[in-house]
């Protein structure tokens, strides 16, 4: 990736026609420049979760992590740390939908990851982005994004209870003032996932 190449067909050159190029014809291509591909792990985080930046192509980690920054809805920058995988699994087995693999973040290779760990929590029930500054150097090519790359991620809310709902065709779930019919079936909705074991 991010390499430009000139294709040259010299002059003299015969189609299968018989024609003969009466001079030397050029074509220039590139292939793009590093970008973010994407961020692991998927889905709603804990505000204390590490996150994985990915990249499309090999990189020097130690120089992308310098030219990555994570802001709120407002653009404020957020403080992160770089760490490691050994760092993040115990702090994404704390999440009861995830694996402490974090949807495959091991199988990504070291030049084409930066993990980034908040020194404070996430701010919760909000997205978040990822920014790539323009000019970050490929460890494949030449060439330097010429703009920022940005990939968003999602923090928890707060956990709470949102309601009981009746099974009589209630489409939102209430907390107080609910009547369901004797007999019927009812189900707790609450914010954020909850894991198996905490289930009665």
């Amino acid at each position: 990736g991010a390499t430009s190449f000139t294709l040259a067909v010299p002059a003299g050159a015969r189609a299968l026609s018989g024609k003969v190029l009466t001079e030397e014809a050029r074509a220039v291509f590139t292939t793009p420049p590093v970008r973010i591909r994407n961020v692991l792990p998927e889905g709603r985080l804990r505000p204390d979760s590490p996150i994985v930046v990915v990249f499309d192509q090999d990189v020097d980690p130690s120089v992308m992590a310098s030219l990555l920054r994570v802001v709120d809805a407002a653009d404020r920058r957020l403080p992160v740390r770089v760490g490691t995988l050994a760092e993040a699994r115990p702090l994404w087995s704390r999440h009861p939908q995830l694996d402490d693999d974090a949807d495959g973040a091991a199988k990504v290779p070291e030049r084409r990851r930066v993990v980034l760990l908040p020194t404070r929590p996430w701010p919760a029930g909000r997205q978040l982005r990822v920014i790539l500054a323009a000019g970050a150097p490929s460890a494949e090519g030449p060439l330097r994004s010429p703009r920022a790359s940005v990939v968003a991620f999602t923090v928890a809310a707060p956990f709470s209870v949102r309601g009981i709902l009746c099974r009589n065709g209630q489409e939102e779930p209430r907390r107080t003032g609910l009547v369901c019919p004797a007999g019927g079936m009812l189900s707790v909705e609450f914010s954020n996932e909850i894991g198996r074991a905490h289930v009665c």
